[in-house]
């Protein structure tokens, strides 16, 4: 609700003194000529030319005193507008920050709805906070690694097996899993994981995604820097150029369809995966630690960069 600034009223002492400075410019205005008027006299000057001189010195102090009254006015003309828009600005910031708190709260409010599209508007009403105010960059952080912690457990049931049925069948027929889409994603997953992802790393909590499913999500190119990924589900995750340098990925992740073309995995420690149909190509493991055996099945080509440590010959 607009606030409204209350119309200062002059004070007794300000009305007190423009009173005394009028009262001081007609005593000027009467008794400056009288004394010129005596110094004329002794120069002289007599009868009708002392009145006219008198009288033309009282016209010249009017006329000055009116100058400086209208200065005076248009200078507290201009203070007074100033300190109107002053207080103008002051009401549209408090207005502005009352309006970015209701739609921030009210965003915090959607990510609990059982509607998926009041969940989704909450996620991306969140992005636009984050990007309107930076200093609540941190919080949105937090809420979406929350919201995918708390929200998005594992899909279980009939899905899991049917999906692990269509990865087996493609990776038997060498097929790549970069070039279908094995599995959607969760929309609100998708959508929180991009926010999550999108904001500055040194904003961002610790990414620990532990328990989460991340299934089929579309993140090309997405930095998961220091990532903990353990019972995660990343199956059918479009992933191609993602780095996951100094990332654990551990506890039965799984990956299996999961495209991760070109993926970087620079200090990062892999064990007890899944992994069929995963696909490596150009993928650097090279300075990764990795439990021996845990990416079988995962399709490579011969540009895949693999540890010494593996026997395999280096090829790139």
């Amino acid at each position: 609700m607009p606030q409204f600034q209350a119309v200062e009223l002059p004070t007794a002492s300000a009305i007190a003194a423009i009173a005394a400075l009028a009262v001081a410019a007609g005593l000027a205005v009467w008794l400056i000529p009288r004394r010129q008027r005596a110094h004329w006299e002794r120069s002289g000057v007599t009868g009708k030319d002392l009145a006219e001189l008198e009288n033309s010195s009282r016209s010249t102090l009017v006329q000055l005193l009116g100058g400086v009254a209208l200065i005076l006015t248009f200078v507290a003309t201009w203070l007074q507008i100033s300190d109107a828009r002053d207080a103008s600005e002051r009401t549209l910031r408090l207005t502005a920050a009352q309006q970015e708190t209701e739609r921030f709260t009210r965003a915090v409010e959607q990510l609990g709805s059982p509607q998926p599209e009041l969940r989704i508007g909450g996620i991306y009403g969140l992005e636009q906070a984050a990007r309107d105010i930076p200093r609540r960059r941190a919080t949105v952080a937090q809420l979406m690694l929350a919201y995918l912690t708390t929200d998005r457990r594992l899909r279980k049931g009939d899905e899991i097996s049917d999906f692990a049925g269509r990865v087996e069948a493609r990776a038997e027929a060498g097929l790549s899993s970069c070039d279908v889409v094995l599995r959607p994603p969760l929309p609100d997953a998708q959508a929180a994981l991009s926010v999550l992802l999108s904001l500055p790393r040194g904003v961002r909590p610790p990414l620990d995604l532990t328990g989460v499913d991340l299934s089929g999500v579309r993140m090309n190119g997405a930095d998961f820097t220091g990532v903990t990924l353990r019972d995660t589900s990343l199956a059918g995750a479009k992933l191609s150029d993602a780095t996951f340098d100094r990332a654990r990925i551990t506890g039965g992740t799984d990956l299996r369809g999961a495209c991760l073309r070109g993926a970087r995995f620079d200090a990062a420690y892999i064990g007890g995966v899944e992994a069929l149909g995963a696909d490596l190509s150009g993928a650097d493991l090279s300075n990764s630690e990795r439990v021996p055996g845990n990416l079988a099945g995962a399709l490579t080509d011969e540009c895949t960069r693999f540890s010494e440590a593996d026997n395999l010959p280096e090829r790139c």
